[in-house]
């Protein structure tokens, strides 16, 4: 029995979708996705060449957050910023996704180190693959655990530096990676 013309159209238009897909496909979705709660570039997905536009939407998104529960904005530190972006390239170099380094450093050391000598401080760590990686799908994410929405909204926190890599932390995962920490300081 042969197959009809539309049919086999269908099913080439169906191929090429497949086979474009893991080239396109993120793209597509996230040209679809509008940027959440006005912020710009909330939707956008993992590119080194944006990553200025990514620490701006991270930032408008934590601070529509604490706005919403009558917070005052956070302000961008660069010192909390350097510790955040080393963090966040060693996870993806190294393998690992932890709060503390495979040499044991732990977060409150890391932001000393770079300069950072407040009060208090704290670490917001997350990564995705593809839309899982764009700032309003992390923001999302930390605002739906418990401890990452606490450092959120935690109102001794005055300052932020937010950190991109883009190297999975774990071997063997398609697609572009985002690896977002968030260094909080007061």
């Amino acid at each position: 029995m042969p197959v009809s013309r539309p049919k086999q159209l269908l099913g080439l238009a169906l191929i090429a979708v497949a086979l474009l897909w893991p080239v396109v496909g993120d793209r597509l979705q996230a040209a679809l996705t509008p940027n959440r709660g006005g912020c710009p570039h909330s939707g956008d997905l993992p590119d080194r060449s944006k990553a200025a536009q990514a620490r701006a939407a991270v930032l408008c998104l934590l601070n529509r957050r604490r706005a919403a529960h009558g917070l005052p904005a956070l302000v961008e530190d660069a010192r909390l910023q350097a510790a955040a972006q080393a963090h966040a390239e060693d996870m993806g170099a190294r393998s690992f996704y932890a709060h503390r380094s495979p040499d044991g450093v732990i977060p409150d050391r890391r932001i000393r180190a770079a300069g950072y000598h407040g009060r208090m401080t704290g670490e917001n760590i997350h990564w995705g693959v593809g839309l899982n990686a764009t700032p309003a799908r992390i923001v999302d994410d930390w605002m739906n655990s418990p401890g990452h929405r606490a450092n959120i909204l935690r109102a001794g926190f005055t300052r932020v530096g937010t950190g991109i890599g883009y190297d999975a932390p774990e071997p063997l995962r398609p697609g572009r990676a985002g690896v977002y920490v968030n260094n909080f300081g007061g």
